[in-house]
This record gives structure tokens, C-alpha cells and sequence, in this order.
């Protein structure tokens, strides 16, 4: 089975936006077998938030994630024991959450529904103004040697906006920083190196304590396999569609056979700006699709044959870059036994070799 599948048109969640907390099944919504989803927030208002925490009967651990003015994030959320539940609380009726992909093993490991199971860790003195290295933490027999990729959500809890940043460890890529609005929370994937590291940013000084408000967990990580994550991702300079879908073309940078492609957005204005990608043949709208002034926000596509997608766009400003793609392995058939009965042939000819 492939690691990822995309909804062609995206699954609304429903659940009451009244400001308590609710546990939302999505067993109706999703795949049995599914290890996790990738959601995508949508503000069609006034400023707004949306709350997650952990699927249990203990609300202790919650994280908001204030969404602007028209504006979206998005979340990996993983069922690490199985149940698909998770708790939201919503602030304001005209916003909404989808399912976007539905996410399997053995690719995708998630240690944690939300990263909210743990204690988080955070920035210190000495650790902000500068790229830090990490290594990631696996689970049972897997190794450091077996992982491709670490999945990280991060929080901004101070009560001043700061930025952060997450890259693969030997990338040289800057323009992973982005800034974090007071509130916000959000996840991101990316690859990590023949060690197991990653590194993190916190902008910022030493000995103010508002620049360490910044705290992440490791919410799971991706096997090696299928997945192909860019050490340094590239702007795909896209043009201006005057929000419109008009064809994304990955094939220059994704390989031959790739079927999903994880993007993320840069905004490079201070002003929010419309950026999305969806599935070729997809209906889904650009209505309040706009990430923050100077925000990083990532999306999951499915690619046709050709390497092909849709995206949208209101400025040139908006970056557009591929972290990561995803092609599945087909084993290859070496020697074939036939024991107790007979080969048949229709349509085609054996060739041995």
C-alpha cells in the first residue's frame, strides 16, 4: 500500500465550534489502517483559533493554534494506539478543518497523536541566533539508521512573535526560517542525515526569557523507502495565477513515477498571501487559503503520471518549494516456483533470463 493518500477533494471534520472542547472520531472519515492524517485549517472570518489536544480524558496538554484573518495552517496528527479520535475546540463557527491525506505504516511512525503526550523541550540560553542539531528519537526496534525523515510540531507559547526554523542537517537553506505569530502552532517534515540529525532555529537573544517560548516535540518520523526528502529545496518560481488553480509541473524536480509530493510555502511579503496546491481535477477553492506575512506553510499532493499538480497563487512573493516526494517501491521478482500446477500464459510472453 502506498505510504500516502490524498482526498482529490478535501474531508471536512465536522465539530461544533463553541469554544469546549470535543473528542471528534474520524473513523467514518478515514481508512481503517491509517496511522495518521495530514489536516489543513481554513479561517473564512475574523481572527479566530483552533485548539488540539490529546484524544483522551486528559485536556491537560492542549495547543492553540491562532489562525489570522483569512488565513490557514496545517497538522500532522498520528493515531498512535490506533483509535482515529482526536479532541478540537473551535472559536468561531465560519472556520473549518479537512482531512487532506491519510498517512500509513510502515512509511510514517507517530510517536504521539498531536506531540502533546510528552513534555516538550524548548530553547535556552545559548541556543537562539543560530541553527542547533538534533537526532532523532526512534521507537521500539527501529534505529537511526532506518529513518529518513523526522515529523516536528512546534508552539509559539511567549507573548512576543519570535521566528523558528527546521531543516535537514547539512542543508544550507535559510529560507527554512519563518516567523511565528504569538499562539501559533503548526507541524513540519524533513529529512534528516546519515546520523539521525535535523537542526532547529529560534531567533531571538540570549537572556530573554519571551525567545525560548517556543516549544516542539517530535511527533514521529518516516522510515526510508518510498519517501525522498530535498536536502535543499528550491523556489519553484512560480507565476501569479490572480488566484486562479492553474497546472504545477514537478517534473523537473520530483523523479519519473513519483505519485505525492509534500510542498511548502513561503511567504516572502508582509502582507498574507493566497498559496495552495490540490490534485489535478480537485474542486476545492482558494477561499481563505492565505498564509500569514512571512509564515512557511506545507501541503500534500498527489502527482499524476506526469508529475503534474494545481496550485494558486495572488503574488509572485509567494514561494513555492518541494521538501520532500514520494515514490513507491515495487519489489522486483527474481525466480518464480511452481509447485502442483500449471503456468499460464495470456496475452504476453515469459522472458527468462
Amino acid at each position: 500500500m502506498p505510504a500516502i493518500k490524498v482526498n482529490t477533494d478535501r474531508v471536512g471534520i465536522p465539530f461544533t465550534k463553541n469554544n469546549t472542547f470535543q473528542f471528534v472520531d474520524l473513523a467514518s472519515l478515514v481508512s481503517p489502517n491509517a496511522a495518521g492524517v495530514f489536516l489543513e485549517e481554513r479561517n473564512n472570518s475574523v481572527n479566530t483559533r483552533f485548539v488540539m489536544g490529546k484524544a483522551s480524558n486528559d485536556l491537560g496538554q492542549t495547543q492553540e493554534d491562532d489562525l489570522n484573518f483569512i488565513s490557514y495552517g496545517t497538522h500532522f496528527v498520528g493515531f498512535p494506539d490506533g483509535t482515529k479520535f482526536i479532541s478540537l475546540r473551535g472559536f468561531d463557527s465560519s472556520s473549518d478543518i479537512f482531512i487532506r491525506a491519510e498517512l500509513f505504516e510502515p512509511d510514517f511512525v507517530f510517536r504521539s497523536r498531536f506531540g502533546l503526550s510528552s513534555v516538550p523541550k524548548t530553547f535556552v540560553d545559548g541556543q537562539v541566533g543560530q541553527w542547533i542539531d538534533k537526532t532523532v528519537t526512534t521507537l521500539g526496534a527501529h534505529s537511526i539508521s532506518d529513518v529518513s525523515g523526522v515529523i516536528v510540531t512546534r508552539a509559539m507559547t511567549g507573548t512576543n512573535a519570535t521566528s523558528w526554523g527546521i531543516r535537514e542537517k547539512g542543508s544550507t537553506d535559510v529560507t527554512q526560517v519563518m516567523d511565528l505569530d504569538i499562539g501559533s502552532a503548526g507541524t513540519q517534515v524533513v529529512g534528516v542525515d546519515g546520523n539521525g540529525q535535523y537542526q532547529l532555529y529560534a531567533g531571538g537573544k540570549d537572556g530573554d526569557p519571551d525567545t525560548f517560548n517556543i516549544n516542539y516535540w517530535e511527533t514521529g518520523y518516516v522510515l526510508k523507502g518510498g519517501m525522498t526528502f530535498i536536502t535543499n529545496p528550491v523556489d519553484e518560481n512560480v507565476a501569479d495565477t490572480s488566484n486562479v488553480y492553474s497546472s504545477l509541473d514537478l517534473s523537473g524536480t520530483v523523479l519519473p513515477g513519483a505519485t505525492h509530493a509534500i510542498i511548502s510555502w513561503r511567504s516572502g511579503s508582509s502582507l498574507p498571501r493566497i498559496a495552495h496546491v490540490r490534485p489535478t481535477g480537485s474542486t476545492d477553492s482558494t477561499a481563505a487559503m492565505n498564509i500569514s506575512n512571512s509564515a512557511r506553510v506545507t501541503n500534500i499532493v498527489s502527482l499524476t503520471d506526469a508529475g503534474l499538480a494545481e496550485y494558486a497563487t495572488d503574488s509572485v512573493l509567494a514561494d513555492l518549494f518541494v521538501q520532500a516526494y514520494f515514490k513507491e517501491i515495487v519489489p522486483s521478482v527474481t525466480s518464480v516456483h511452481i509447485k502442483g500446477g500449471t503456468l499460464h500464459i495470456k496475452g504476453g510472453t515469459l522472458h527468462t533470463k
